[in-house]
């Protein structure tokens, strides 16, 4: 049988026993709710760099397309583009002629029409010729010396 000193120590050494157990329990819990709460925090960071990539992805997606359609817009105003001719189609399908040397205009560039100034200047490769007038045209020419 033992005595009342052991049956004390024994006593105490359950409690200790006891105290551990629940400590041990707590810091499991405790170390679960940590990890709860850094997994919480982790998925809100994913989900803001999710949706801030995706808005800036849409916001350089918007800007790209600005610019492509201002640059067709300026394309468009400086050179437009020539007007699909029916008959075209058929003539490129015939077979190509030798075609005659272009005749040489010797008019003054002021007894010129405005189309046929730019004409010239599209030749020349006169750039904002589209947008010049008739006095401009004439100036641009004369400047390039043909």
């Amino acid at each position: 049988m033992p005595t009342q000193t052991q049956t004390a120590l024994l006593d105490a050494v359950d409690r200790v026993f006891d105290l551990a157990e629940k400590t041990l329990a707590a810091q499991r819990q405790f170390a679960r709710t940590l990890v709860g709460a850094a997994e919480r925090q982790a998925d809100a960071v994913a989900e803001t760099l999710e949706s801030t990539s995706r808005e800036t992805l849409r916001e350089v997606q918007d800007t790209v397309q600005a610019e492509a359609e201002r640059a067709q817009r300026v394309v468009e105003r400086v050179e437009p583009a020539p007007a699909p001719k029916p008959a075209a189609k058929a003539e490129a399908d015939k077979p190509k002629a030798r075609k005659p040397e272009p005749k040489v205009d010797r008019r003054p560039f002021e007894e010129r029409s405005l189309d046929e100034l730019r004409e010239r200047a599209r030749e020349l490769d006169i750039e904002g010729r589209s947008a010049m007038t008739k006095d401009d045209l004439v100036a641009a020419l004369r400047k390039q010396g043909k």
